[in-house]
């Protein structure tokens, strides 16, 4: 309790010993926070943060990114690294208006996507070239958010499209990006999804509708 903001993220830490909070501070000031989830002591307060912060992960090795997503400012990653018993923010990167609602690591957690249009350096948030496919690269092809398989052998993505009614989500057989299945889905809007251990995934809709394929 006691936020003068309102809480718009949160991700648990892998061994569950911290929570990191990101705020709703619109086009204005926002906050990061980190608790320790045994006493809820704030150990980390960054405040240098404009707009929603609209994703936070961490990675096996303590260290966590958040990104804000904003109207008519400049979209951000930041990348934060344990210090002792706090945290540092190690790098800051703008993606002008791109759209940062989604973000995941990648499964070997040596860099992230953020949306379905960046790759990003997992220790200095670098930009990272996709593989020459052949064809259009993601970033030109419109998708929302993109995901790898907990192996880290094949790769989803979903369509941002403006059709409420039908969308499509795409299977990539390995990294190159060439090879894909393509499978059209009953809601156009897909928010977000995440690939099981099974092959199942799971997606919801901006429209609250949840589904499993």
């Amino acid at each position: 309790s006691g936020f003068k903001l309102t809480p718009r993220t949160v991700s648990w830490s892998r061994d569950g010993g911290l929570l990191a909070v990101g705020m709703d501070g619109r086009e204005g000031p926002s906050r990061i926070h980190v608790f320790e989830t045994a006493t809820w002591k704030r150990v980390f307060d960054d405040r240098d943060v404009i707009g929603r912060v609209d994703a936070i992960e961490f990675r096996r090795d303590g260290v966590f990114f958040a990104t804000t997503n904003n109207g008519r400012i400049d979209s951000e990653v930041f990348l934060y690294r344990p210090a002792e018993t706090s945290y540092t923010r190690v790098a800051r990167k703008s993606l002008g208006r791109k759209s940062a609602f989604r973000a995941a690591w990648a499964t070997d957690e040596t860099h992230l996507y953020v949306g379905g249009h960046s790759r990003l350096g997992g220790d200095d948030l670098s930009v990272l070239a996709w593989p020459d496919s052949g064809g259009r690269p993601p970033a030109a092809e419109g998708f929302s958010v993109m995901r790898e398989s907990p192996d880290g052998g094949r790769v989803y993505a979903a369509f941002r499209g403006g059709n409420a009614e039908t969308g499509k989500l795409r299977r990539y057989d390995d990294w190159s990006l060439r090879a894909y299945d393509e499978i059209v889905v009953a809601d156009g809007r897909v928010a977000d999804l995440a690939v099981l251990r099974g092959g199942q995934v799971v997606y919801v809709s901006q429209d609250g509708a949840v589904a499993a394929i």
